[in-house]
């Protein structure tokens, strides 16, 4: 996730989002270290007829990188420009990786579903039971 925060604001439509929001929302997020772990479990359900197509439990790594409003620190002056507009105060980008499985009733890694109530099983690769997504 990148997030940008205005330097100044020109109108009140501008909205309650200030610097200070997105910061204690990074912290949030992240934790005081930069870094946390979090931990999902839930159940997805099929949005025609709701009903229970599986479990699914997940674990996700996040940690921010260095602020970019940093950068005017360093030699090449021209990098801060090229990444956030001159316009914005700060920034920050939140690396995240996420790992999911999905589970059949018994909470095993789901190998097998039905598409339709009726239609036979079928067959899941383990390489779907789980997911990995990285994000930015």
């Amino acid at each position: 996730m990148y997030h940008m925060v205005e330097s100044s604001s020109s109108s009140s439509s501008s909205g309650p989002i200030t610097e200070d929001t997105i910061q204690d929302w990074i912290r949030a997020r992240c934790g005081d270290t930069g870094s946390a772990i979090w931990s999902y479990e839930g159940t997805l359900y099929d949005p025609l007829d709701g009903r229970k197509i599986c479990g699914v439990e997940g674990i996700e790594l996040v940690r921010t990188l260095e602020d970019s409003s940093s950068f005017k620190n360093k030699s090449n002056n021209n990098r801060k420009s090229m990444l956030v507009a001159k316009d914005m105060k700060s920034s920050a980008t939140i690396l995240s990786r996420k790992l999911f499985c999905y589970q059949n009733p018994e909470n095993e890694l789901l190998t097998t579903i039905k598409l339709r109530p009726n239609a036979p099983k079928k067959s899941i690769p383990i390489d779907q039971s789980i997911a990995l997504y990285d994000t930015a």
